[in-house]
């Protein structure tokens, strides 16, 4: 089974494609408020991650009805590569000196 094509790398941008836009999204949800209560917060925090669990959702079907081609492996592979980048993400700091 060949990996190096065309629908490969198509698949592999696609996949992603899904995770990096539904995270931006929920970054833009998140950013967009400012200075509510802690309720209000994690209200809004809650809403954003509905609005990307169904985002990701919405974009891996409409890769796999719209994109015949599709390579599930490398699909797949990706979005959870992405995704696990995206967590380990978190755990960067800074370390400079700060006086």
């Amino acid at each position: 089974m060949v990996y190096l094509d065309i629908n490969s790398a198509v698949s592999a941008l696609f996949g992603g494609a899904v995770s990096v836009i539904s995270s931006t999204a929920f970054a833009i949800i998140v950013s967009s408020k400012i200075g509510f209560a802690a309720s209000d917060t994690i209200r809004l925090a809650l809403r954003a991650e509905a609005i990307k669990i169904v985002l990701t959702i919405s974009l891996l079907w409409a890769v796999f009805k719209f994109y015949v081609n599709v390579n599930a492996i490398v699909f797949i592979g990706t979005f959870i590569l992405i995704v696990l980048i995206h967590s380990v993400a978190l755990l960067v700091t800074d370390h400079t000196n700060k006086r």
